[in-house]
């Protein structure tokens, strides 16, 4: 009589960025007790493989084989002398073989650090502009990014990062926003890298150990989830809760504009040289920033304007100017701007193809981000 199998779901759900580039013909050798598996993979590892296991057989762990320089060379493909051999764990979770990133000896070492540094998020071989033969996995769909959450696996990673009690520290690679799905209550810090080039390790380093006050601003908005918004090949802006800080009606998980610095800037005394005004004139405005901290540091003020009366369908509000200013720990510095408001005001008629000032009142928006909103004043145009 034929013992009856157990069918285990190895969820695979890595990334080239967890993976060095793994994304080609992959070869694995899994090692379960008794049973040897073989199974050839022409897509990246990111899916789900079933295993049917007799009882007895023994879940142990896996060596994922990087396919040879021959299999690679068969495909045309140049074979990546920076692979290696990447060992995976598997969990026995109510007929759910899971594979792990961590092993448990990498985990010990996490519990006695001071602080532990988790380096993630993808790579321009999975996200890009119109990449015909590209990645075709869940999330992924020829360079466009379906979903935007973090990969999953790397979730896991940091959670039983998290788990040990030890501050957790996000360094962020990627070309793109990334929703973390709630981890961001639990880390320490996230650090957004980008794509920094050769010499991004000396510059995060810089960052992480304090010898460079960070200020950096995002130029795009974070969401806190795929579900927040439209369906991904929806172009209209303003579809659902909207696309962008001049649209979005959400909570972002980091606005357009966001950066912290290792210190702290008070805005104050916003001031106009006119508040009322035809839109063929110029006005100035100013105010004071502080660097109230403990640190040197550099801060990036920026103006934002908000059509309080038009009829029309406006944006939210539209980024009018920015400055990076330098302020010593202590020091106070004036700020100015000068706009126009048939420039800086104005929206485009497609009925008249020109460019027009919805005449009325316009709120002056000055702060740290879209959202973090510090000073503001009324402009009337007549």
């Amino acid at each position: 009589m034929m013992a009856t199998q157990r069918v285990f779901k190895v969820v695979t759900a890595l990334t080239t960025s967890m993976v060095a580039g793994l994304s080609m013909s992959m070869a694995f050798a899994l090692g379960l007790g008794s049973l040897e598996v073989q199974s050839n993979l022409d897509q990246p590892l990111d899916g789900i493989i079933e295993l049917r296991l007799a009882p007895g057989d023994e879940v142990a762990s896996i060596d994922a084989r990087i396919a040879s320089r021959e299999e690679f060379e068969d495909l045309g493909i140049d074979y990546p002398e920076y692979l290696g051999s990447v060992r995976l764990l598997v969990e026995d979770r109510a007929g759910v073989a899971v594979l792990r990133l961590l092993s448990d000896s990498i985990i010990n070492e996490v519990k006695i650090a001071d602080m532990a540094i988790f380096v993630g998020g993808l790579d321009a071989t999975w996200e890009g502009e119109e990449m015909p033969g590209g990645i075709n996995v869940d999330g992924f769909y020829n360079g466009d990014r379906t979903k935007i959450e973090l990969p999953e696996i790397q979730q896991k990673a940091i959670k039983d990062m998290v788990k040990t009690g030890t501050p957790v520290v996000l360094v962020l690679m990627a070309g793109s926003s990334i929703a973390l799905n709630g981890l961001e209550k639990e880390l320490e810090a996230v650090l957004m890298a980008w794509y920094p080039g050769q010499r991004g390790g000396n510059a995060i380093t810089s960052v992480l150990f304090g010898d460079y006050n960070p200020s950096g601003k995002l130029p795009v908005t974070f969401y806190s989830s795929t579900a927040e918004l439209p369906d991904f090949k929806d172009y209209n802006m303003q579809a659902g809760k909207g696309f962008t800080y001049r649209y979005y009606k959400g909570e972002a998980l980091y606005p357009f504009g966001h950066g912290l610095s290792y210190t702290n800037f008070k805005y104050s005394k916003l001031r106009a040289d006119k508040t009322n005004l035809n839109e063929k004139e110029n006005f100035k405005i100013s105010f004071n920033v502080k660097n109230i901290g403990d640190y040197d540091g550099d801060e990036v003020v920026q103006v934002y304007i908000k059509d309080l009366e038009s009829k029309l369908k406006m944006p939210i509000k539209q980024l009018r100017s920015f400055k990076r200013i330098s302020l010593n720990k202590g020091d106070e510095k004036i700020v100015e701007f000068e706009f126009k408001p048939i420039e800086d005001f104005s929206y485009y008629d497609a009925d008249q193809q020109k460019y027009m000032v919805d005449k009325g009142s316009f709120e002056i928006q000055v702060g740290s981000s879209s959202q973090d909103i510090r000073l503001k004043k009324i402009i009337y145009v007549d």
